[in-house]
Protein backbone atom coordinates (compact mmCIF):
# COMPACT_ATOMS: atom_id res chain seq x y z
CA UNK A 1 0.00 0.00 0.00
CA UNK A 2 2.95 2.45 0.63
CA UNK A 3 4.10 1.48 -2.57
CA UNK A 4 0.80 2.57 -4.84
CA UNK A 5 0.48 5.50 -2.15
CA UNK A 6 4.21 6.97 -3.28
CA UNK A 7 3.37 6.01 -6.90
CA UNK A 8 0.12 7.96 -6.93
CA UNK A 9 1.99 11.04 -5.00
CA UNK A 10 4.46 10.96 -7.49
CA UNK A 11 1.60 11.30 -10.60
CA UNK A 12 -0.09 14.07 -8.65
CA UNK A 13 3.21 16.06 -7.90
CA UNK A 14 4.17 15.83 -11.93
CA UNK A 15 0.71 16.58 -13.12
CA UNK A 16 0.75 20.02 -10.90
CA UNK A 17 4.39 20.66 -12.65
CA UNK A 18 2.60 20.37 -16.02
CA UNK A 19 -0.36 22.90 -14.96
CA UNK A 20 2.09 25.54 -13.41
CA UNK A 21 4.05 25.57 -16.15
CA UNK A 22 1.16 25.53 -18.77
CA UNK A 23 -0.35 28.51 -16.31
CA UNK A 24 3.03 30.49 -16.63
CA UNK A 25 3.11 29.94 -20.04
CA UNK A 26 -0.62 31.28 -20.86
CA UNK A 27 0.13 34.56 -18.34
CA UNK A 28 3.95 35.32 -20.58
CA UNK A 29 1.70 34.87 -23.84
CA UNK A 30 -1.22 37.26 -22.44
CA UNK A 31 1.01 40.10 -21.68
CA UNK A 32 3.24 39.57 -24.49
CA UNK A 33 0.22 39.34 -27.00
CA UNK A 34 -0.34 43.13 -27.29
CA UNK A 35 2.97 43.99 -28.70
CA UNK A 36 3.40 40.45 -30.94
CA UNK A 37 -0.06 41.09 -32.67
CA UNK A 38 0.33 44.85 -33.85
CA UNK A 39 4.37 44.24 -34.59
CA UNK A 40 4.08 45.03 -38.03
CA UNK A 41 2.08 48.32 -37.06
CA UNK A 42 4.58 49.66 -34.58
CA UNK A 43 7.55 48.88 -37.92
CA UNK A 44 5.18 51.03 -40.34
CA UNK A 45 4.06 53.72 -37.76
CA UNK A 46 6.08 56.57 -36.12
CA UNK A 47 4.81 58.87 -33.34
CA UNK A 48 7.72 61.51 -33.61
CA UNK A 49 6.14 63.78 -31.06
CA UNK A 50 2.66 64.62 -29.03
CA UNK A 51 2.10 67.93 -27.62
CA UNK A 52 -0.92 68.68 -25.37
CA UNK A 53 -2.13 72.10 -24.52
CA UNK A 54 -4.74 72.40 -21.64
CA UNK A 55 -6.85 75.64 -20.63
CA UNK A 56 -8.60 75.66 -17.40
CA UNK A 57 -11.17 77.84 -17.08
CA UNK A 58 -12.91 78.53 -14.02
CA UNK A 59 -15.19 76.56 -14.25
CA UNK A 60 -13.35 73.50 -14.29
CA UNK A 61 -13.64 72.70 -18.23
CA UNK A 62 -10.76 72.85 -20.51
CA UNK A 63 -9.98 73.74 -24.05
CA UNK A 64 -7.40 71.06 -25.39
CA UNK A 65 -5.60 71.78 -28.32
CA UNK A 66 -3.42 68.48 -29.36
CA UNK A 67 -0.52 68.32 -31.68
CA UNK A 68 0.67 65.31 -33.45
CA UNK A 69 3.99 64.59 -35.94
CA UNK A 70 4.04 61.25 -37.28
CA UNK A 71 6.61 59.73 -40.15
CA UNK A 72 6.43 56.91 -42.26
CA UNK A 73 3.00 56.39 -42.29
CA UNK A 74 1.05 55.28 -45.98
CA UNK A 75 -2.33 54.14 -44.26
CA UNK A 76 -5.67 55.88 -44.61
CA UNK A 77 -7.15 55.33 -40.93
CA UNK A 78 -4.77 56.32 -37.49
CA UNK A 79 -5.71 55.45 -33.95
CA UNK A 80 -4.26 57.78 -31.16
CA UNK A 81 -4.60 58.17 -27.34
CA UNK A 82 -7.34 59.77 -25.78
CA UNK A 83 -6.88 60.91 -22.10
CA UNK A 84 -10.06 62.75 -21.44
CA UNK A 85 -13.28 61.62 -20.12
CA UNK A 86 -15.94 63.78 -21.54
CA UNK A 87 -14.34 65.14 -24.00
CA UNK A 88 -15.80 67.04 -27.34
CA UNK A 89 -13.99 67.04 -30.91
CA UNK A 90 -14.45 70.56 -32.15
CA UNK A 91 -11.59 70.17 -35.36
CA UNK A 92 -8.96 68.39 -36.75
CA UNK A 93 -6.96 69.26 -39.22
CA UNK A 94 -3.13 69.39 -40.92
CA UNK A 95 -1.65 72.36 -39.07
CA UNK A 96 0.30 73.08 -42.50
CA UNK A 97 -2.24 73.21 -45.35
CA UNK A 98 -5.48 73.72 -42.65
CA UNK A 99 -6.75 70.75 -44.16
CA UNK A 100 -9.93 69.10 -42.49
CA UNK A 101 -9.72 65.72 -41.33
CA UNK A 102 -12.75 63.06 -40.40
CA UNK A 103 -12.32 62.76 -36.84
CA UNK A 104 -14.31 60.86 -33.65
CA UNK A 105 -13.93 59.08 -30.48
CA UNK A 106 -13.90 55.13 -31.06
CA UNK A 107 -13.75 52.98 -28.74
CA UNK A 108 -11.69 49.56 -29.74
CA UNK A 109 -11.44 46.60 -27.02
CA UNK A 110 -12.86 48.61 -24.22
CA UNK A 111 -10.31 51.84 -25.09
CA UNK A 112 -11.38 55.17 -26.44
CA UNK A 113 -8.87 56.32 -28.94
CA UNK A 114 -9.20 59.07 -31.46
CA UNK A 115 -10.53 57.80 -34.62
CA UNK A 116 -8.74 59.77 -37.81
CA UNK A 117 -9.75 58.98 -41.44
CA UNK A 118 -7.57 60.64 -43.16
CA UNK A 119 -8.70 60.73 -46.50
CA UNK A 120 -5.57 59.89 -48.73
CA UNK A 121 -4.45 62.65 -47.03
CA UNK A 122 -0.64 63.10 -46.84
CA UNK A 123 0.57 63.36 -43.54
CA UNK A 124 3.77 62.13 -43.53
CA UNK A 125 6.36 64.78 -41.95
CA UNK A 126 3.34 67.30 -41.08
CA UNK A 127 1.68 68.16 -37.85
CA UNK A 128 -1.77 66.77 -37.35
CA UNK A 129 -3.63 69.40 -34.70
CA UNK A 130 -6.42 68.44 -32.91
CA UNK A 131 -9.28 70.62 -30.77
CA UNK A 132 -11.16 69.46 -28.26
CA UNK A 133 -13.25 70.78 -25.69
CA UNK A 134 -13.74 69.20 -22.20
CA UNK A 135 -16.73 70.17 -19.80
CA UNK A 136 -15.45 68.95 -16.49
CA UNK A 137 -11.69 68.55 -16.86
CA UNK A 138 -10.67 69.50 -13.18
CA UNK A 139 -13.16 68.71 -10.73
CA UNK A 140 -12.70 71.13 -7.99
CA UNK A 141 -14.46 69.70 -4.70
CA UNK A 142 -12.08 66.82 -5.67
CA UNK A 143 -8.97 69.33 -6.05
CA UNK A 144 -9.87 71.09 -2.59
CA UNK A 145 -9.16 73.93 -1.12
CA UNK A 146 -7.11 72.10 1.90
CA UNK A 147 -5.25 73.58 4.69
CA UNK A 148 -4.45 77.21 3.73
CA UNK A 149 -6.64 77.25 0.53
CA UNK A 150 -4.30 75.07 -1.31
CA UNK A 151 -5.59 72.94 -4.11
CA UNK A 152 -3.85 69.71 -5.14
CA UNK A 153 -4.70 68.35 -8.81
CA UNK A 154 -2.97 65.25 -10.89
CA UNK A 155 -2.88 65.72 -14.78
CA UNK A 156 -1.68 62.12 -16.72
CA UNK A 157 -1.26 61.23 -20.44
CA UNK A 158 -0.87 57.32 -21.02
CA UNK A 159 0.30 56.20 -24.22
CA UNK A 160 -2.42 53.63 -24.98
CA UNK A 161 -1.01 52.80 -28.29
CA UNK A 162 1.48 49.90 -29.22
CA UNK A 163 3.33 52.58 -30.72
CA UNK A 164 6.37 54.48 -29.00
CA UNK A 165 5.86 58.06 -28.39
CA UNK A 166 9.59 59.46 -28.98
CA UNK A 167 8.68 62.69 -27.12
CA UNK A 168 5.45 63.86 -25.02
CA UNK A 169 4.95 67.09 -23.79
CA UNK A 170 1.67 68.45 -21.91
CA UNK A 171 1.49 72.65 -20.51
CA UNK A 172 -1.19 73.19 -18.32
CA UNK A 173 -2.40 76.43 -18.23
CA UNK A 174 -4.23 77.57 -14.94
CA UNK A 175 -7.28 80.00 -14.49
CA UNK A 176 -6.94 83.44 -14.10
CA UNK A 177 -6.90 84.40 -10.18
CA UNK A 178 -4.75 81.00 -9.33
CA UNK A 179 -0.75 80.83 -9.32
CA UNK A 180 1.17 77.07 -8.54
CA UNK A 181 2.11 76.78 -5.36
CA UNK A 182 4.66 73.27 -6.23
CA UNK A 183 5.25 70.25 -8.10
CA UNK A 184 3.65 67.49 -5.73
CA UNK A 185 5.59 64.29 -7.82
CA UNK A 186 5.82 63.17 -11.64
CA UNK A 187 6.04 60.72 -14.18
CA UNK A 188 8.64 60.67 -14.66
CA UNK A 189 10.19 61.23 -11.48
CA UNK A 190 13.32 63.85 -11.09
CA UNK A 191 16.49 62.20 -9.26
CA UNK A 192 19.77 62.99 -8.42
CA UNK A 193 20.93 61.95 -11.70
CA UNK A 194 18.93 64.14 -13.59
CA UNK A 195 20.84 67.30 -14.59
CA UNK A 196 17.44 69.12 -14.88
CA UNK A 197 13.90 67.97 -13.52
CA UNK A 198 11.43 66.69 -16.46
CA UNK A 199 8.79 69.65 -15.60
CA UNK A 200 8.74 73.61 -14.76
CA UNK A 201 6.44 76.11 -14.00
CA UNK A 202 6.13 79.67 -14.32
CA UNK A 203 3.47 82.42 -12.60
CA UNK A 204 2.75 85.34 -14.90
CA UNK A 205 1.07 88.10 -14.81
CA UNK A 206 -2.29 86.62 -16.59
CA UNK A 207 -1.78 83.53 -16.04
CA UNK A 208 0.44 79.89 -14.87
CA UNK A 209 1.52 77.69 -16.94
CA UNK A 210 2.99 74.05 -15.82
CA UNK A 211 4.95 71.95 -18.46
CA UNK A 212 6.23 68.27 -18.40
CA UNK A 213 8.25 66.40 -20.64
CA UNK A 214 9.34 63.11 -21.54
CA UNK A 215 10.98 60.76 -24.08
CA UNK A 216 10.57 57.28 -25.49
CA UNK A 217 7.02 56.85 -24.01
CA UNK A 218 6.27 53.54 -24.13
CA UNK A 219 2.74 51.62 -24.94
CA UNK A 220 0.73 51.78 -21.80
CA UNK A 221 3.34 53.69 -20.06
CA UNK A 222 1.93 57.38 -18.47
CA UNK A 223 3.82 60.61 -18.57
CA UNK A 224 1.91 62.82 -15.51
CA UNK A 225 2.57 65.97 -13.41
CA UNK A 226 0.86 66.56 -9.63
CA UNK A 227 1.19 69.94 -8.43
CA UNK A 228 -0.50 72.58 -5.64
CA UNK A 229 -1.59 75.66 -6.50
CA UNK A 230 -3.89 78.28 -4.54
CA UNK A 231 -6.14 81.54 -5.14
CA UNK A 232 -3.72 84.87 -5.65
CA UNK A 233 -5.60 86.41 -2.91
CA UNK A 234 -4.60 83.49 -0.56
CA UNK A 235 -1.13 83.49 -1.34
CA UNK A 236 0.55 85.19 1.30
CA UNK A 237 -0.99 82.55 3.51
CA UNK A 238 1.54 80.20 3.20
CA UNK A 239 5.02 82.45 4.00
CA UNK A 240 2.95 84.13 7.12
CA UNK A 241 1.88 80.31 8.44
CA UNK A 242 5.60 79.41 7.87
CA UNK A 243 6.73 82.73 9.68
CA UNK A 244 4.04 81.89 12.86
CA UNK A 245 5.58 78.30 12.84
CA UNK A 246 8.92 79.41 13.21
CA UNK A 247 8.30 81.69 15.96
CA UNK A 248 6.48 79.29 17.95
CA UNK A 249 8.81 76.96 17.24
CA UNK A 250 11.58 79.34 18.89
CA UNK A 251 9.16 79.86 22.16
CA UNK A 252 8.14 76.73 22.98
CA UNK A 253 11.38 74.85 21.92
CA UNK A 254 14.14 77.58 22.97
CA UNK A 255 15.79 75.49 25.61
CA UNK A 256 16.34 72.85 23.01
CA UNK A 257 17.64 75.53 20.04
CA UNK A 258 20.34 77.21 23.05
Amino acid sequence: SLRITHYALRITINVMLKNFKIIILIIVLYISLPYISFAGEEEQIKIKAIRDTIEIKKTGAAEITEEIQIEDFNKKELCLPVNYIWVEIKSAVIKETGEALTCSIKTLEGTDYIYLNLDNKDVNEKTIQINFKDPAFLIWKNAGPGDFGIYTYKNEYRNSTRMVIEEYGMEVILPEGFIINSIVKSTPAFTGKDPEPPYSFKNLSDKSHIYIKTKNLSPFKVCSIEYSFVEKKNSFILPVASIIIMILFLVFFRDLVM
